[in-house]
């Protein structure tokens, strides 16, 4: 008999300790200045790659795994192909992010559409990692003094809940941001 050693589950509702869009625009322009250790991703590699998945709601490998091909400046839209349980979707992308992400591409990367959206510089690597965001999104939020808990994942509970609190339909939420239940998103009505 191994009850005795089960633990019960917690049962405290769901309240992440979110970001303002204060934060998120102050954390997406930090100025930083970079050393030696962080010249081999240009600044705009981690501007774009927050700023996207702040403004798209997408998990984080979501956004690693995107190729230039997977970004329809027509229409605005983001196809999503590795997503959660293998079930692509399409995201709508901001059009003043667009904008800028279609020049970017085009005049200052000169991408390739088979390339990844964001590369590492490293010879062998062909994609970044998301080791080297997250050290970049930690090290801006301490450069401004940020206390909470700052992660990717944290970026797109801000998304989801900023979705609820403008009244966006729930099912239209959960669609874009890849929830497989309503019950998900419905967490975000705190």
């Amino acid at each position: 008999d191994i009850s005795h050693c089960i633990k019960s589950l917690r049962n405290e509702p769901f309240f992440p300790d979110l970001l303002t869009i204060q934060e998120i625009k102050a954390i997406i322009n930090c100025p930083r200045k970079y050393d030696r250790w962080h010249n081999y991703l240009e600044r705009e590699y981690y501007d774009f790659f927050i700023e996207l998945v702040a403004c798209t709601g997408m998990r984080r490998g979501e956004a690693i795994s995107l190729d230039v091909a997977d970004l329809n400046f027509d229409e605005m839209i983001i196809r999503v192909r590795f997503a959660k349980f293998n079930k692509p979707r399409l995201v709508p992308l901001p059009i003043d992010l667009g904008i800028r992400l279609q020049d970017w591409l085009e005049n200052k990367r000169k991408a390739k559409p088979e390339e990844p959206l964001f590369k590492s510089f490293h010879k062998d690597a062909r994609r970044a990692q998301a080791s080297t965001f997250i050290f970049e999104l930690k090290t801006r939020a301490r450069i401004l003094g940020i206390k909470k808990r700052v992660h990717l994942h944290l970026l797109r509970h801000c998304f989801i809940t900023e979705l609820i609190k403008a009244e966006a339909p729930a099912l239209k939420v959960a669609r874009i941001v890849g929830h497989t239940s309503i019950n998900t998103t419905l967490r975000y009505t705190h």
